[in-house]
């Protein structure tokens, strides 16, 4: 016989008839009209899941703060800090005076978009105008480069505006002296005048944190229209040459003022700073 390969078919093999089938009885692989399939178990939805939710959606679930609010606080710092450098290395170009007398009572600093300029001089007693003595100007990036400018050599129309504004604010504290109490000056999105007032240490090797107010003036610079406690209290402490950080504990507010981030960068050794407040323990570091 001749034996087939694995792959080949017997073609040649009767096929056998085909059988009826028996009512009732289906074919295989035939459907049976006469019977009802089992009814199929429901399986029960599957659920939705819930929409992943951003880092910031969860803070604010949670209770944190804005973080835009956190950022405006960062940027005013900054600011501020800008500005204390500024006056800073302008004061220190100040000549001798011979009496307390001959001394500046208003200095105001103006930032334009390539420098800071300070202008020093005296309030008159009607405090209608202002007319400074001394003028210095440096570039924004570079307040050491600080220089003897002419007083009419620059004009901002925020110069008197300015000065009256620190006057009203020193004046509405009644502590109208220089040595005691630094006016920081900006104008607002409203065109009101901010005034901050920072107490001024004489030991240049210490440092204050608090014993801060921030007053708000109207746009004019005449009359004080708000005033806010930053600080309730101060403390005056020496700087350290090394990095050795600190803390300091608010009793109102649940974040660090502006005034707190002025404060470390202008002392970098005092970073990291931490503010205790009643809910919220945060911190300052070198950059902000």
């Amino acid at each position: 016989k001749p034996t087939p390969s694995p792959t080949a078919k017997w073609c040649n093999a009767p096929s056998a008839p085909p059988q009826k089938a028996k009512a009732g009885t289906p074919q295989k692989g035939a459907k049976n009209e006469t019977t009802t399939a089992a009814p199929k178990k429901e399986e029960p939805a599957p659920e939705e899941e819930e929409p992943q939710q951003t880092e910031n959606e969860i803070k604010k679930k949670e209770g944190w703060p804005a973080q835009e609010e956190i950022d405006k606080i960062e940027r005013r710092g900054h600011w501020i800090a800008d500005y204390a450098r500024a006056v800073l290395h302008a004061k220190a170009l100040l000549p001798p005076f011979k009496s307390a007398k001959d001394k500046p009572d208003i200095h105001v600093a103006i930032k334009d978009d390539y420098d800071w300029t300070v202008f020093f001089g005296k309030m008159p007693r009607d405090a209608k105008t202002f007319k400074p003595s001394h003028v210095y100007s440096a570039p924004n990036d570079y307040p050491n480069m600080m220089k003897e400018a002419r007083p009419n050599e620059f004009i901002f129309k925020d110069l008197v505006p300015f000065a009256k504004a620190a006057y009203a604010a020193l004046t509405a504290l009644g502590a109208f002296h220089l040595d005691k109490l630094e006016p920081i000056v900006l104008r607002e999105k409203d065109k009101t005048i901010t005034v901050y007032l920072k107490p001024i240490t004489k030991n240049r090797k210490n440092f204050i944190i608090g014993g801060d107010c921030k007053l708000s003036v109207s746009a004019d610079g005449s009359s004080v229209l708000k005033k806010e406690t930053l600080h309730l209290r101060s403390i005056e402490l020496a700087l350290k040459t090394e990095t050795v950080g600190g803390f300091h504990k608010h009793d109102a507010g649940d974040l660090p003022t502006e005034t707190d981030v002025a404060t470390v960068l202008l002392h970098p050794s005092i970073a990291p700073h931490y503010v205790a407040a009643p809910v919220w323990f945060s911190e300052i570091n070198k950059e902000g």
